[in-house]
């Protein structure tokens, strides 16, 4: 079926009904025609070309009235249009389509086309491989460079597909590792130009202003992300390639005791992320509070211009982060920035954004118990006990910190004001991702994990059925906003984790449901980078190298 999404936000059925052939067009595919309500649809030009109007139309075409989207649903293809249409209610189909394109049968039917889903997804990884760099960049277009935790996910899907591809993932990103034991979240190409890309290098000057505590071989980011690496290097060991945990042991243990170290002030266990951007989910409806608190407008008078380059590859700005959110975001570099990128000086006072945040904690934990596990496997007997009490100690803090008892579910804790945030997003059951129990929450940890599983089965995260399994944010929130970024659309990559964490918990029917979920979205609409739990249309970039690599790890082994 398809939907129409005009500009006013109105949802409308169009096109859900029978279909009548007005004409034929050249070149051959037939121009079709139906009422919905007082609208009238028009498609023409088959499947490229769809245009809608209020009245009668005249040959091919309707007079257009407002620009809108129309969203094809289940096949999730989006299609550009002019037109309005109005909600309204129409009785069941009479009749079908005539003599419709295979094509466009199965659009209407609601199949995928026929086609190898795990073979594009080796064909995507394969495109967006640089050779001269020895790494995948997340998708050709918009993100030109290496991201850190794309990396490890794309790696994961390497393990199984071109193991020296996968192992040089890694090495080549841990060439950006700082002196610190800090990964960048992104190490920048030298060849791409650097408007490419906003903020490019020269926004962040990491080789310069952080005192010699980044490298000076290679430009990257002053912030970081969360620490799946581990999860990586275990899956390509897995494989037999056991020496592998050897060579990149002493980098992840400095990855690791710099969390353990430098973002955890207080010595409890929490540690904190210091940019929106850190913990992978930029724009979540979870920073709102501290970033409009914490940075008014008064202090972004003096923000240098920028342009952003995310909102002209033909991506939707409706998809994106909003301007007011990238101001701050810009502002918070710059500090940092100004601070030299120092630990110890941005906690103590030099940046208005620090949270605690569950979502960026769990997958830190989930490092831990790795890196336990690799300690064990190369016989490293202290390791395995330092890793195992860090792991224990995070997971007390996590229980005792930030867990809402009223809401069910885990949360945030601004460490610049002290407020506890909470919303039913996706950061707050990624406790689920571990399994570790601290020592003075094992009676609360098992009915926490209830509570949190019965979100999973709720309607508003798309447990009954109606909807695509797991929005990021519960489709009952305020801010849901089912195509914007991470403020509802579903993640691949988040999926796979959660698939994971819930498959630790012995939930497998909850797993497999999320991991039909990645099977179903992808396989209707190919490699895109997130997609619209309501509707299941694709959104972002196509071609996207984690989604590729995580369903191909999910699905194709």
């Amino acid at each position: 079926s398809f939907w129409l999404e005009p500009n006013s936000g109105t949802r409308a059925p169009c096109l859900a009904w029978p279909l009548h052939v007005l004409s034929q067009i050249s070149p051959p595919p037939p121009a079709f025609f139906h009422r919905a309500g007082r609208a009238r649809c028009v498609m023409a030009g088959g499947p490229d070309r769809l245009e809608v109007g209020g009245g009668q139309p005249s040959g091919d075409n309707a007079q257009s009235s407002a620009r809108g989207v129309v969203r094809l649903a289940p096949a999730a293809l989006a299609l550009s249009l002019f037109g309005l249409a109005l909600r309204s209610t129409l009785p069941a189909p009479q009749q079908g389509l005539r003599s419709p394109s295979p094509a466009f049968a199965r659009m209407l039917r609601g199949s995928p086309a026929p086609r190898d889903r795990c073979a594009e997804a080796r064909e995507v990884l394969g495109r967006n491989w640089k050779e001269s760099r020895g790494s995948t960049v997340p998708s050709t277009g918009l993100y030109p460079h290496q991201w850190s935790w794309d990396t490890a996910f794309i790696a994961i899907g390497h393990a199984t597909i071109n193991i020296t591809r996968a192992k040089s993932e890694l090495r080549r990103l841990f060439e950006g590792q700082w002196s610190n034991g800090m990964v960048p979240h992104i190490v920048f190409d030298p060849d791409v130009q650097d408007t490419s890309y906003f903020p490019g290098a020269n926004w962040w000057e990491s080789s310069k202003a952080a005192h010699g505590v980044a490298p000076s071989r290679v430009e990257t980011s002053g912030i970081t992300n969360p620490p799946v690496h581990t999860a990586a290097v275990l899956r390509i060991a897995d494989t037999g390639h056991t020496d592998f945990l050897e060579e990149m042991w002493p980098k992840l243990d400095a990855l690791l005791t710099y969390f353990h170290r430098d973002r955890n002030p207080t010595g409890r266990g929490l540690v904190y992320v210091r940019h929106p951007w850190e913990n992978g989910m930029d724009n979540s409806p979870l920073w709102d509070g501290p970033l409009y608190a914490g940075i008014p407008n008064g202090l972004l008078a003096d923000l240098p211009p920028y342009s952003r380059t995310d909102i002209h590859r033909g991506v939707d700005p409706r998809d994106r982060p909003s301007r007011a959110f990238y101001d701050r975001a810009v502002y918070i570099l710059l500090e940092s920035r100004k601070q030299g990128y120092d630990e110890g000086i941005l906690w103590s006072g030099g940046l208005p954004f620090a949270i605690y945040d569950s979502f960026f904690n769990s997958l830190v934990l989930c490092g831990y118990e790795d890196m336990a596990e690799i300690a064990l496997r190369l016989g490293r007997d202290d390791d395995v006990s330092r890793y195992r009490i860090w792991a224990e100690e995070l997971a007390d803090a996590i229980e005792e910190e930030l867990w809402d008892k009223d809401e069910g579910i885990y949360g945030i804790l601004d460490a610049v004001s002290g407020d506890r945030l909470t919303a039913k997003h996706v950061t707050g059951l990624a406790p689920l991702f571990y399994t570790t129990l601290g020592q003075r929450s094992v009676s609360t940890r098992k009915d926490h994990v209830a509570r949190l599983l019965s979100l999973v089965r709720s309607r508003p995260f798309c447990g009954e059925g109606d909807c695509s399994p797991l929005p990021t944010l519960a489709t009952d929130e305020p801010s849901f906003d089912s195509r914007n970024y991470w403020r509802g659309p579903v993640w691949i990559n988040t999926n796979w984790l959660l698939a994971r964490g819930l498959s630790r918990h012995g939930a497998s029917g909850e797993a497999q449901r999320i991991r039909d979920s990645i099977r179903s979205l992808v396989e209707r609409n190919g490699m895109y980078e997130y997609f619209d739990p309501l509707s299941g249309v694709p959104h972002g970039s196509n071609g996207f190298s984690w989604t590729s690599a995580l369903y191909y790890d999910c699905c194709c082994k």
